[in-house]
C-alpha cells in the first residue's frame, strides 16, 4: 500500500508551561491531491497545528512524516520547494511592492544572490493575475486593505509553485464574492492541478463544500471525518457548533435551533 503524502501518529502538541494549550493528534494523514480543512473554536489549536507541519514548532512527542521523512529532517530549503506556507500572523516590511513580496515565493530556487531568472517572473506574473491582484501589482503592501493583502499573501504562496498549500484562515478578511472566489481557486488548484491542500478556517459552511477531509479540533484532540460525516452526525455538529446551530437536512443549510 502506497504510503501518504503526511502521515501524523501519537503527536502532543502545545506550549510548555500552559497546560490548557496541550492536545492530541492521532492516526491522520493527507493523500496527494486531497483538501484538508481544519476546523476548531478560537484557541483550539488550528494555527498550532499547522506550525508543527510545516515544522516551525516542535511536538512535544510523537511524530510527523511527509513523503515518509520525519518533517524534523527536512532542510528548510528542501522543505520550502515541496511546501508553501501562509500564516495569519504575517510580518513584511510595508514598503514592499505587491511583485517585490510576491517574488519572495521564488527564492527557495534560486541562487544565493536571489537572481530571478525568465521563469521566476513568470511565475511570479501568473501568480498575481490568478488571484486578480494585477492592478495592486506596483502598490506597496502596506497600502492594501486586509483583504486586498490576504489575496497577494497567496499569490506569493502560489508562486513557490510547491505541490503542497498550507494555509492558515485564507479567506480572513475577505467579502462574500472574493471568499468564494478564493475557494473556487484552491479546489481547482488541487483538482486540475493535483495540488494538495490544508487549510484552516472559521467559515465551515463554505470550506466543507470543497474540501475531502476534515480535521475537526475538540477538547484536546483531532478528529479525522469526512464533509459527510458532519452532516450527518450531529455530535460533530455540537463539537464546532454547539446545540443551538444544525444541519437541516431537507432544505440543506446550517441554521439556528430557535
Amino acid at each position: 500500500m502506497k504510503d501518504s503524502l503526511l502521515q501524523i501518529d501519537e503527536l502532543k502538541l502545545g506550549y510548555k508551561g500552559v497546560p490548557s494549550s496541550y492536545f492530541n493528534a492521532n492516526g491522520l494523514s493527507i493523500e496527494s491531491g486531497e483538501i484538508v480543512v481544519v476546523l476548531g473554536a478560537n484557541g483550539a489549536g488550528k494555527s498550532t497545528l499547522i506550525k508543527s507541519i510545516a515544522n516551525l514548532l516542535s511536538p512535544l512527542s510523537g511524530e510527523i512524516r511527509f513523503e515518509g521523512k520525519a518533517i524534523g529532517s527536512w532542510e528548510a530549503k528542501e522543505l520550502s520547494q515541496k511546501m508553501a506556507l501562509v500564516l495569519t500572523d504575517k510580518t513584511f516590511s510595508g514598503m514592499l511592492s505587491v511583485e517585490a513580496f510576491v517574488a519572495f515565493g521564488r527564492y527557495p530556487f534560486t541562487n544565493w544572490l536571489g537572481t530571478l531568472k525568465s521563469e521566476d517572473q513568470i511565475a511570479i506574473k501568473e501568480s498575481i493575475d490568478r488571484c486578480g491582484v494585477g492592478h495592486l501589482r506596483g502598490k506597496n503592501i502596506d497600502a492594501l486593505s486586509d483583504g486586498e493583502r490576504q489575496k497577494v499573501f497567496l499569490a506569493r504562496a502560489l508562486a513557490q509553485q510547491s505541490s503542497f498549500l498550507i494555509l492558515d484562515e485564507p479567506t480572513t478578511h475577505l467579502d462574500a464574492k472574493n471568499t468564494i472566489s478564493q475557494l473556487r481557486l484552491l479546489k481547482m488548484l488541487s483538482s486540475v492541478e493535483g495540488k494538495t491542500i490544508l487549510f484552516s478556517s472559521h467559515q465551515f459552511d463554505l470550506a466543507l463544500q470543497i474540501a475531502d477531509k476534515v480535521w475537526l479540533i475538540d477538547s484536546e484532540k483531532v478528529h479525522q471525518i469526512k464533509p459527510k460525516d458532519f452532516y450527518e452526525d450531529c455530535v460533530y455538529q455540537e463539537m464546532l457548533l454547539g446545540k443551538d446551530y444544525r444541519y437541516n437536512a431537507e432544505q440543506k443549510r446550517f441554521s439556528l435551533n430557535i
